[in-house]
């Protein structure tokens, strides 16, 4: 049974709690209606899932950051002070993110690995406030990791997002607490989801600056074939080396070096400094939001304008020439 004395529904409603849901819920909605309309929604959900795979663990109370978590999946060994024995739980993070693929073909309440009891005011209550009362019963009844998990496909079971979003995996662990203040519990989620959903918007706008300064490049560069393979491959594995490339490719492992040189000239890349023998790159979006590289200040540098061909600049001095010619006949 739920204790509804606790229950988030029955939080006493005030302008900064709804002003908080109102917030929270145009968040959600403006990001899920850019994944849904992005190119690129492959390469955003696996992306966006260290980071709500790094927010799930410290719900935990296992401090590890999104960098430590897309590291451990890259295998890429760094000087960060952490707890390695944490790190063993990041090898469930490839089996999390084929899920978050998979559709739900039942009802949300056949998912739930407990029985759930709606509370009595539950038909009135906002969509996403149900979420979370879900989420709250569920953190309670299993200490595992899963219930954090689980909130991008509860999102999206209950038709609040129209696809699993990652970046809002986690939770309150105040959830589990006693005894629980859950006027406190919902402030708190309601701005972690909030600043979770504009997290992702954030990351789209990285991996959109990416894909254009990808194509802006391609279009100017005459050897291209081999550029635009290393483009695809890192939109779907944002770190890569010369060995990986030169087995997917053929090319050879120092042609794909040389490669690699011209994609960090170009801003594509980026070299990262691993404690290994083996050189490792990384996709400019996921350097500059893991603070690999520094991020670009000010406005974005201006495309430069295409060269005129000298047919046009002949065509249009000739048009010229015969305006001012006009002009001198009328007054002469």
């Amino acid at each position: 049974m739920n204790d509804a004395r606790n229950s988030l529904l029955n939080v006493e409603w005030n302008a900064e709690i709804a002003g908080l849901l109102a917030d929270c819920v145009a968040a959600i909605s403006r990001l899920d209606a850019r994944v849904s309309a992005s190119f690129f929604k492959q390469s955003w959900l696996k992306r966006a899932s260290y980071r709500g795979f790094a927010a799930a663990l410290r719900a935990q109370h296992i401090e590890l950051e999104e960098i430590d978590v897309f590291n451990a999946d890259f295998g890429i060994v760094s000087d960060r002070d952490i707890d390695r024995r944490n790190l063993d739980i990041v090898s469930s993070l490839p089996k999390w993110q084929t899920e978050l693929d998979a559709r739900p073909i039942t009802h949300w309440n056949e998912n739930l690995p407990f029985s759930f009891d709606p509370p009595p005011n539950w038909e009135t209550a906002p969509q996403l406030l149900r979420a979370l009362e879900v989420n709250a019963f569920w953190s309670r009844h299993d200490h595992s990791i899963d219930c954090w998990l689980r909130m991008p496909q509860l999102l999206h079971s209950m038709n609040i997002t129209s696809s699993p979003l990652p970046c809002l995996a986690g939770g309150d662990p105040a959830f589990r607490s006693m005894p629980r203040n859950a006027e406190g519990n919902l402030r708190r989620s309601l701005k972690r989801l909030t600043q979770a959903a504009q997290d992702g918007s954030h990351l789209l706008d990285g991996l959109e600056r990416l894909v254009s300064d990808m194509t802006r490049s391609l279009s100017s560069e005459l050897r291209r074939n081999s550029l635009k393979t290393l483009c695809i491959l890192i939109l779907d594995k944002p770190v890569i080396t010369p060995v990986s490339f030169a087995r997917s490719t053929g090319l050879s492992t120092s042609g794909s070096g040389k490669l690699m040189k011209r994609a960090v000239a170009l801003g594509i890349i980026s070299p990262i400094k691993a404690a290994s023998s083996w050189k490792m790159y990384i996709a400019r979006d996921m350097a500059t939001r893991l603070n690999i590289i520094k991020a670009p200040v000010g406005r974005p540098a201006m495309s430069a304008t295409p060269a005129r061909s000298v047919d046009d600049i002949l065509e249009q001095f000739d048009k010229e020439w015969n305006d001012v010619s006009d002009i001198l006949n009328r007054y002469m």
